[in-house]
């Protein structure tokens, strides 16, 4: 795909996979009191920093594990404990061998309580801090090592953690180095194969087995997964077929959607974006990645979200920082009574 975007930079970010992994943010507020930070988010169910981490905060976040806990819990498993705020309080970077060690651990016999966000924060997490390869390996390491055999009938945390991870693999397989990618993906292939068979009897391992197949097979892959179904959602798997994406974005004029799409189908899947819905924790950032993307898309979401309180100051501040670009379009908007768009010219 030809760029995009208004920088190489962006183009090149996108090309990777974002905004499916971790960029650590130097001078974030929240690295004041990164422990209080970082202990809020071990204590919360919800998305909080949405790919950017302040640096401090994702180290301890890392440290934490992706599991939740609280204080206030009654159940020793989910009980935050004062060796768990010790831990937490540390500053710097873990070491390399440890974070390889406790994602292979954890993606071989995770059982805790966490929710599928948690988990894909902290693997991008450690992404950052060891390198795509490095995070790779250990997640392969860690699938060999687990058993397909789980115990009762119920769901288990470590299902849902290895299907977190196996659907992980297909953005961090774009960073990795092309080198170590071939032998990584023989690996990985092995595993999907392992526990795609272990789901033809005991169908708790049938999403894991999907994801693994989406990761590495791509399109082929998610139309296995999901049969004459459509979603803005999986078909961030769809690299090789924008024909399939631009289908999947068309049969879902109001679902939320990532810029990962227009990496991968181009900026034509951007029109009627404004007319998305999204959660209101996520408009700044889905101002910042569709704000990227040079096209006339980008300014009408801009000019949607002027005045919004969950956008906060993101499209204000897109529309200035990128005025020379937006301004004919802005003032166009103006004359024809957008008042967004005349609120905005003050700014611009």
């Amino acid at each position: 795909m030809a760029g995009v975007c208004f920088t190489d930079a962006e183009d090149e970010l996108l090309r990777g996979g974002w905004p499916r992994q971790v960029r650590l943010v130097d001078g974030h507020p929240h690295d004041k009191n990164p422990t209080k930070s970082a202990l809020a988010w071990v204590a919360s169910w919800h998305a909080k920093y949405f790919s950017d981490w302040p640096r401090e905060v994702a180290y301890r976040a890392l440290r934490a594990g992706p599991a939740f806990r609280t204080p206030k819990a009654t159940v020793s498993r989910v009980k935050l404990g004062k060796g768990h705020i010790a831990m937490i309080s540390k500053s710097g970077a873990m070491p390399s061998a440890d974070v390889k060690t406790a994602i292979t651990k954890a993606v071989a016999a995770f059982d805790a309580t966490a929710v599928e966000s948690r988990m894909l924060d902290w693997i991008y997490i450690a992404e950052a801090v060891i390198g795509s390869d490095d995070t790779l390996e250990a997640i392969a390491d860690g699938f060999e090592r687990a058993s397909t055999k789980l115990p009762g009938k119920g769901m288990r945390p470590s299902v849902y953690f290895k299907k977190a991870m196996a659907g992980a693999v297909g953005f961090l397989l774009l960073r990795a180095s092309k080198d170590r990618a071939k032998k990584l993906t023989e690996r990985l292939a092995a595993q999907h194969d392992r526990f795609a068979t272990a789901a033809k009897t005991d169908r708790r391992w049938r999403w894991c087995a999907e994801h693994f197949d989406m990761s590495l097979n791509g399109a082929t892959g998610v139309k296995r997964a999901w049969p004459g179904r459509k979603s803005t959602i999986i078909a961030e798997y769809a690299h090789d077929d924008p024909d399939y994406v631009r289908e999947c974005v068309a049969e879902n004029p109001t679902a939320p959607m990532s810029v990962r799409l227009v990496a991968i189908a181009g900026a034509d899947v951007m029109k009627g974006l404004a007319k998305r819905r999204w959660y209101a924790a996520e408009l700044p950032s889905v101002m910042r990645d569709f704000g990227m993307v040079r096209t006339p898309e980008t300014v009408e979401l801009a000019l949607s979200l002027v005045g919004k309180s969950a956008a906060k100051d993101a499209p204000i501040k897109w529309l200035a920082e990128h005025a020379d670009y937006a301004r004919p379009m802005v003032e166009r908007a103006a004359k024809a009574g957008n008042a967004s768009a005349k609120a905005a010219l003050g700014s611009m």
